[in-house]
């Protein structure tokens, strides 16, 4: 859930990414993203694997994948896990970047 905590507290509708095994992308795509490489796209957001419960496989948000869905769909759900803080945090600021990218202008030819 990408919902912001000001936005779960007052409004009826949540916003959900999917999450992805990484073994979906490619293994260049793969390093860069587990690596901390900006790879300036910002579509994905690393989840590493977790050993411990609820194990939890190599894995990334993918931003590209929104959906809204009204909040009484997730009281009915079952939550398997939750961030931490500073993951949350994180995340909020990869999807922020994801939001508002700016294309930069070539600094040649251009004025």
């Amino acid at each position: 859930m990408l919902s912001h905590d000001c936005e779960i507290e007052n409004d009826t509708v949540r916003v959900l990414a999917m999450i992805r095994p990484a073994t979906e992308l490619n293994d260049a795509t793969q390093q860069a993203l587990f690596s901390g490489q900006p790879d300036g796209y910002y579509a994905r957001f690393p989840l590493y694997q977790q050993t411990d419960d609820p194990i939890f496989e190599r894995s990334f948000v993918d931003f590209r994948r929104l959906t809204t869905v009204r909040a009484d769909v997730l009281t009915a759900s079952t939550r398997v896990a939750s961030l931490s803080e500073e993951l949350r945090a994180a995340l909020a600021e990869s999807f922020r970047l994801y939001l508002f990218r700016r294309v930069e202008r070539p600094t040649t030819g251009l004025r």
